[in-house]
């Protein structure tokens, strides 16, 4: 019980841990990424903070260009706030942060310069929508010139770059709590469906992030707005990848047990056929050198071994013959009754005796005939392994 609660900790801790880090790493990548900073600048630019440094700026511009004529703070306001909504201006504010991000990312700061020659026509259309009268009667001096416009982003770029690597690593530790987790739970589907659901819970807060606006974002936090605004111009692509995931999750928690079980019968598979007996090699092989006299010395010792048989067999034999015959090797004595031999009894000799035709042979015993049976045997095999009878050879050594 002990240890399957060890592994629902480990399992759940480093799920959570892997989703939350491995977003927070996403997030320091997008503020890495000058590409989609540039495209952001539009959101960024409507951040209420971002907004008001640039307003202040722009009255500075104003006031120094008018000096030493004095400008009401009601025209200011209405004129900045028709400059900041200006077309120019917003695409000169993409422009001009894609170069601060760039200097940014070699060590410097986050100031966007504009072009004054943009900000001095938006700044005449301005003063016409706050006060004609005035914007008729004194007409800009001069070019209106920004200093440049801090951005209210806290860290540098080697900080975003250590916050990155420090919550990927944190992703990768909650992969490996989930793997230890995972080993040590005696029910082999449950991790794999807590990975499914994992993998739910990060396409699901994607999808979220991804169609939260960074306006409903502003009053909790300016560092959320940043990140919801910085999302906006990869949202499309950003929810077609969330989508897959989660589907990907949820098929993945519906297969669970059957992945399981075919992974089980895998394992069970490759274990029987690797503890099975490997086939004999067959075929003709390439002799090497010396073959001959090893060959002839190995008949040779074999025809050695099964002669003491033999011998033995014929001893056999002999003893049996002893056991049946009397007389031993004395050969009996066949007296002719006709010619009047010693023995007055006499015997007849028989007619079919024929004095001109062999011995007969003795007929083998089982023990020979099973002698005979096994130097055939191992005849056979020698010749097998000598290749003389085929193209296969045993697996017999030679």
């Amino acid at each position: 019980m002990r240890r399957r609660r060890s592994a629902q900790v480990l399992v759940a801790s480093g799920l959570v841990l892997a989703v939350l880090c491995s977003l927070a790493a996403t997030a320091f990548l997008l503020t890495r990424t000058t590409t989609v900073v540039s495209d952001a600048a539009p959101d960024l630019l409507q951040i209420p903070v971002v907004r008001a440094e640039v307003r202040a700026q722009f009255s500075a511009g104003i006031e120094a260009a008018y000096q030493p004529v004095p400008v009401s703070e009601a025209v200011l306001d209405i004129a900045t706030e028709r400059m900041v909504d200006n077309g120019y201006v917003i695409d000169e504010f993409g422009v001009a942060f894609d170069s601060a991000h760039r200097a940014w990312l070699d060590g410097g700061a986050l100031a966007v310069s504009l072009d004054p020659t943009v900000v001095t026509r938006a700044a005449q259309t301005g003063l016409s929508d706050a006060d004609p009268v005035f914007a008729a009667a004194n007409p800009l001096p001069e070019l209106v010139t920004p200093a440049p416009i801090p951005i209210p982003w806290d860290g540098s770029a080697d900080s975003a770059e250590t916050a990155m690597r420090v919550f990927g690593v944190l992703a990768l530790g909650g992969l490996v709590m989930f793997a230890a987790g995972a080993i040590i739970e005696p029910r082999a589907g449950r991790p794999l469906k807590a990975l499914a659901r994992g993998v739910v819970a990060w396409g699901a807060l994607v999808i979220v992030v991804g169609l939260v606006p960074s306006g409903a974002l502003v009053s909790l936090d300016d560092r959320l707005a940043a990140v919801a605004a910085l999302v906006g111009p990869i949202r499309l692509p950003m929810l077609i990848v969330a989508a897959v995931v989660l589907f990907c999750g949820l098929w993945l928690h519906g297969a669970a047990d059957r992945i399981v079980a075919g992974v089980v019968r895998s394992v069970d598979s490759a274990r029987h056929h690797s503890a099975a007996a490997s086939p004999v090699r067959s075929g003709g092989r390439r002799l090497g050198r010396q073959s001959t006299r090893r060959r002839a010395a190995a008949i040779d010792a074999f025809f050695d071994a099964d002669q003491p048989a033999k011998d033995n067999a014929t001893d056999e034999a002999d003893q049996t013959v002893d056991a049946d015959d009397p007389f031993g090797d004395e050969v009996p004595m066949v007296i002719d009754a006709r010619g009047g031999g010693e023995d007055d009894g006499g015997v007849e000799e028989s007619d079919d005796v024929d004095d001109g035709a062999p011995p007969d042979r003795p007929a083998p015993t089982p023990e020979q005939e099973r002698a005979e049976a096994l130097a055939a045997e191992r005849r056979e095999a020698l010749e097998r392994i000598d290749g003389t009878k085929g193209g296969y050879r045993t697996h017999l050594g030679r």
